[in-house]
């Protein structure tokens, strides 16, 4: 449930990552994960949709477990998802084939700017994606113009099968980006074919002592109790969910003009506040709990905003932290950790 809401936010996605595109704001953000995490998603989300359907799913990914690279996860995951999502849509019989493999190239050595650590070897590589169908296929003249925005085969295939054709856009577009590069092969009624080629590091060597190795004792960094300001039911569930996996205790209020309330009351470890809430919003309770009440209380905020704007606003206001939603576990312990470290003591 939790992988399928965020393959529908990044459909969602899809309009604002194209006027990011188009204003020349969309970013790259590099870091390391193993390649098999992609594909276990991609797995895990479209094999109960091609069962669905009545199709087949094969998938052909010979990349060992341990297989690290370095590249932009979130925007991988995106490409293969419009790849896939557009495979299932226009097949009915047959099946979907996606094909993953690694080309390495010559050995590199480690870039100080990349900020990589010592203990990394560092490998060009080249990631090829292929995604094959059986489905209604393209004639050469929806071919030419099948990146362009708002754009699909013929009107049919608007009114049978809906969307927007901003899909294949968004992914000629990321893979630009990227320095990759995508071609298409298709016959009417006989299925098409998409080869993705995109650079990636390889990344040997993983470093033994890693966050996710040591163990975490949130009682042993001082949190025992979290204010959680969020207006958000399912948003306010999963961080339940978290402390009480974790023993915290969570109180939830809805809003900031609460939040203030609970803080002049009780004391608490850390504060996790949203950003959009009625009454008052997360940047302006922020401001209120460092200036009208004068408190030092570790404030985390948790924001779906991905703009430099708001982030920067919140860090104004006095908070020590951004979280972004939709928060996950790994997140939410890295952020936990990071309330030892934090410039305020907890009050």
């Amino acid at each position: 449930m939790y992988q399928s809401g965020e393959h529908l936010l990044t459909v969602l996605n899809d309009i604002l990552d194209l006027s990011k595109i188009e204003q020349g704001k969309m970013t790259i953000e590099y870091g390391e994960f193993y390649l098999q995490d992609i594909i276990r998603t991609v797995e895990n989300i479209y094999t109960p949709l091609c069962e669905s359907k009545s199709i087949s799913l094969n998938i052909d990914a010979p990349i060992a477990a341990e297989t690290m690279v370095r590249s932009d996860q979130s925007r991988l995951t995106q490409i293969l998802f419009n790849l896939m999502s557009n495979a299932i849509k226009f097949t009915h019989i047959g099946q979907i084939e996606l094909t993953v493999s690694l080309a390495q190239d010559a050995l590199e050595k480690t870039d100080v700017n990349e900020k990589v650590s010592d203990q990394y070897t560092l490998r060009q590589s080249t990631l090829r994606l292929v995604v094959s169908d059986t489905g209604i296929g393209m004639n050469q003249q929806a071919l030419e113009s099948l990146f362009d925005p708002f754009v699909q085969a013929d009107s049919s295939v608007t009114r049978t099968y809906g969307g927007s054709g901003l899909g294949l856009s968004i992914v000629k577009s990321l893979l630009d980006l990227l320095e990759g590069e995508i071609h298409v092969t298709s016959e009417p009624d006989k299925g098409s074919r998409f080869v993705v080629e995109v650079p990636l590091t390889l990344v040997d060597n993983k470093p033994v002592n890693t966050p996710e190795v040591a163990p975490f004792d949130p009682v042993s960094l001082g949190i025992e109790r979290i204010l959680l300001v969020e207006d958000n039911k399912i948003n306010a569930m999963v961080a339940q969910a978290f402390c009480h996996k974790y023993h915290i205790e969570a109180e939830w209020v809805t809003d900031g003009e609460q939040a203030l309330a609970c803080l002049q009351q009780a004391s608490y470890d850390l504060v996790l506040m949203d950003n959009h809430m009625p009454n008052l919003g997360g940047v302006e309770a922020t401001q209120a709990i460092r200036q009208t009440l004068g408190l030092n209380v570790p404030i985390y905020a948790c924001t779906a905003d991905a703009y430099g704007s708001v982030h920067d606003a919140f860090y104004r206001a006095g908070a020590d932290y951004i979280m972004v939603k939709p928060i996950k576990e790994a997140n939410f312990i890295e952020a936990l950790r990071h309330v030892k470290q934090s410039a305020h003591a907890p009050s």
